[in-house]
């Protein structure tokens, strides 16, 4: 029998919808209740102790497989995301690990490229916020910098429009072959945004122009 080594991300918008997506994989992989662990973030994000605990969890390598639970993950820090990369990239092929997340954007691009992320039912039907917006924005001739949808006017969330343009770009991933290209390019920006202090309306213009060069 073959497990999966891929990580799973859990786009889900509660703990129900999360429970049932997680019931369907301990179902498909004949997961014992065992070998299955579960973490909650401790206060009001996953901190770096808590991954600790989980890597010297996976020091000991049983012959059965096991579930690694992380609720609400895309709370960590970016700490506690690039010390769970390693595992991620090296773990035992026995061991699962899950991921659940409101908001997946909000983990580390390197994190989103090494899993498989499954929606919750109606996740992806769901309209993006903004997005007749968006649309009208990009039939522009030029790159539509002056907008009102890409202007940054919350200095206190300047990733907002980052995250309108990356659910926008996901809806897309079916019928554009360049969508994962961009929203590659969406997602590194963003994370430097978040963790170097770059100028966000700067760094916004620049993946607008990005984007406009792909038509």
């Amino acid at each position: 029998m073959q497990y999966s080594m891929i990580p799973l991300i859990l786009d889900s918008p509660s703990r129900d919808a999360t429970e049932a997506l997680i019931a369907e994989q301990i179902s498909k992989h004949h997961l014992n209740e065992l070998y299955i662990t579960r973490f909650d973030p401790e206060g009001k994000e996953f901190s770096i102790k808590q991954i600790r605990e989980l890597i010297k969890a996976t020091v000991y390598a049983p012959s059965e497989p096991r579930l690694f639970i992380l609720y609400s993950f895309d709370t960590a820090s970016i700490e506690a995301q690039n010390a769970l990369l390693k595992t991620l990239e090296e773990h035992n092929p026995y061991d699962l690990f899950v991921m659940e997340a409101t908001q997946p954007n909000r983990l580390l691009p390197t994190i989103l490229s090494r899993s498989q992320v499954i929606h919750a039912p109606g996740r992806l039907s769901k309209k993006p916020a903004a997005g007749e917006g968006i649309e009208q924005a990009f039939q522009s001739k030029t790159p539509p910098l002056n907008h009102p949808v890409f202007q940054v006017t919350k200095y206190e969330n300047p990733i907002e429009p980052f995250d309108l343009l990356i659910e926008y770009v996901r809806s897309r991933l079916a019928t554009n072959p360049r969508a994962s290209h961009i929203l590659r390019e969406i997602l590194i920006t963003r994370s430097r945004v978040r963790e170097n202090n770059l100028n966000p309306q700067y760094a916004l213009d620049r993946v607008l122009i990005f984007i406009y060069k792909q038509k």
